[in-house]
């Protein structure tokens, strides 16, 4: 699949997208379902046409974008209060935008056994994936 996570962060400046409170716990699984629901070469065909892409016409791929935009966001602020406290963060996030293309998330969280997906909030791997990208020294 064409590298949509990359685009997540520049889309979600130019479409509106919902997020929801109910989706703050979603599974790993859950997560990977709404993933493989995507029609991405009609997204890719809709973004090189216009620029942007429709969320009414793709929801799983505006959800995707919610879920993703809010984990990451809940995450940095985590980082911001645990250095606030002056404890060792979870990871050593760069103050910089940390843009990830879901040729390195989605085999993250595939990564995971079926029964761990089930039972693994996309945060929880989402902080996972962080510490291995960033740790700290």
């Amino acid at each position: 699949m064409i590298r949509y996570l990359a685009l997540l962060v520049a889309l979600s400046l130019t479409a509106a997208v919902p997020s929801n409170a109910a989706d703050k716990d979603i599974s790993v699984a859950e997560f990977l379902e709404i993933w493989n629901s995507i029609d991405g070469l009609a997204i890719n065909k809709e973004i090189e046409e216009t620029g942007t892409f429709d969320p009414a016409k793709h929801p799983a791929f505006a959800r995707a974008i919610g879920l993703t935009r809010s984990t990451g966001q809940a995450y940095r602020e985590r980082i911001k209060a645990e250095r606030a406290a002056g404890i060792t963060p979870h990871s050593c996030l760069p103050e910089s935008e940390v843009n990830l293309e879901s040729d390195v998330v989605i085999p993250h969280l595939r990564s995971y056994a079926p029964d761990q997906r089930q039972n693994m909030t996309l945060a929880e791997a989402f902080a996972d994936l962080m510490a291995r990208t960033y740790p700290c020294p």
